[in-house]
């Protein structure tokens, strides 16, 4: 087996609807994922979520896992957004979204502010959204401030079937605005920068269920790509030629498999 300094290569793991949906494992997903870290893989987690930060995500993985996560091998949509006002000077934000994503940005360095005349609007997913929310960040984005969005997936899979996600979110405030947004997640530049920090190998593999997010990402940084049929995208009748994956697969369980026989 490789040591965690020169992995056989990388795997890229979107989580909602690919390590688990709502509260619920995905069957054989924490051993395939064990598996893999046998074999001399390096994980790094990536998701659209932003209402969760890389430390509860690290501590829910290994709860699920018995694996030792480092929160460094797990990348949000919103640390992807605090990343990214980090280089471009923002210095302060309003918030549209979770106490999590606050954190989120925080921890880059960015003042949490109000809607006066922050730097920046960051809009995520907010299942608290009201009307005044939304008007105050529309009045902060034409007075000036950048308008960043967390992603913009229109839904995300829960145990109940797919939910608004925050991109419906993001599309209300730019219709009030009339303005462009830059994007951090998936399958956006930001994401693709702030992941490739953490990735030790040439190899990168990305898995996901969702094509316009996770294959897509893949293909705009040249990775490979793994589409798995338990969350968003159910059938492979559903592959448009657009973000045509490289493998498609059932489930995690088929994963260590795959990528076994990958090269050969």
């Amino acid at each position: 087996m490789k040591s965690p300094e020169s992995p056989v290569g990388t795997v890229v793991f979107d989580l909602d609807g690919v390590v688990y949906i709502g509260s619920t494992p995905i069957p054989g997903a924490a051993e395939a994922m064990a598996r893999l870290v046998r074999s001399g893989w390096q994980l790094i987690f990536a998701t659209n979520n932003s209402t969760t930060t890389p430390n509860n995500v690290a501590q829910r993985l290994q709860e699920q896992s018995y694996l030792t996560i480092d929160e460094r091998s797990v990348v949000t949509s919103g640390a992807s957004a605090g990343h990214y006002l980090s280089t471009v000077g923002v210095e302060s934000a309003f918030i549209v979204g979770s106490q999590q994503l606050r954190e989120s940005i925080a921890a880059y360095g960015i003042f949490v502010a109000g809607h006066d005349h922050p730097d920046a609007v960051v809009v995520g997913l907010d299942r608290g959204l009201d009307y005044q929310t939304i008007d105050d960040a529309s009045r902060a984005i034409r007075n000036g401030a950048r308008f960043v969005a967390t992603n913009t997936d229109a839904t995300f899979p829960t145990s109940e079937g797919e939910a608004p996600g925050a991109g419906a979110i993001v599309a209300a405030i730019a219709y009030a605005t009339g303005q462009d947004f830059v994007s951090c997640g998936k399958p956006a530049r930001p994401m693709i920068d702030l992941i490739s920090q953490q990735v030790r190998s040439e190899r990168v593999i990305v898995v996901g269920d969702r094509l316009e997010t996770d294959i897509a990402l893949a293909h705009a940084a040249g990775w490979g790509s793994v589409l798995t049929l338990t969350g968003v995208t159910s059938s492979a009748s559903d592959i448009g030629e657009e973000f045509a994956p490289d493998v498609v697969i059932a489930s995690m369980h088929e994963l260590p498999k795959v990528l076994e026989l990958w090269d050969r």
